[in-house]
């Protein structure tokens, strides 16, 4: 009887022929035989491997614009710390003009009941050393001074307090009828 292919020709119950020990190495022949199909390597060509990474035009981009962000920021933050002081001076400022205005009103009324300067002035010194003149960042002088031979007839002064942001002292001139007046810092 005959085995199915692929089983061995050798009859059962019988050993298998020895083989020589050691390495054994399987001889290819150099040439397939014609017809027969090629199973060399397959030659493709190189390509170099993709770069790992960003171009350097994406970080070139990246940089500048992170630069430019940052120049944006210290441009703004300039002007608006310049604008921020110019709205702190101009707020302290206000409560100065305030209290010359308070100052001027004040002098007007007393000057209006006496009819004469010198009592008017006094009564403002009273009033003065009260406390009723003074602010957080400016407080009217003491002393207004008379003027002669000038539109106006009185000038009343403010200086400035250690927690003013603006060492300017303001000046307020005002006529004692008309009360008009000319306000100026300097």
């Amino acid at each position: 009887m005959q085995p199915p292919p692929g089983y061995s020709q050798q009859p059962q119950g019988q050993p298998y022929p020895q083989q020589p020990q050691g390495p054994q190495y399987q001889q290819y022949p150099q040439q397939a035989a014609p017809g027969a199909p090629q199973y060399a390597m397959q030659q493709y060509p190189y390509y170099q491997p993709a770069k790992k990474g960003m171009p350097g035009w994406a970080w070139g981009l990246i940089i500048g614009g992170v630069l430019l962000m940052l120049v944006f920021m210290v441009v703004v933050a300039m002007v608006g710390m310049a604008a921020s002081s110019a709205n702190t001076r101009d707020a302290q400022r206000a409560e100065g003009e305030q209290l010359m205005g308070t100052a001027r009103d004040y002098l007007r009324v007393s000057f209006a009941r006496t009819g004469l300067s010198f009592q008017a002035f006094q009564a403002f010194s009273r009033e003065h050393a009260g406390g009723s003149f003074s602010g957080k960042y400016y407080n009217v002088d003491p002393d207004p001074r008379e003027l002669r031979g000038e539109v106006h007839d009185v000038e009343v002064t403010c200086s400035p307090t250690p927690a003013a942001a603006d060492k300017g002292r303001g000046s307020l001139k005002f006529a004692w009828t008309t009360g008009s007046s000319d306000l100026q810092w300097r």
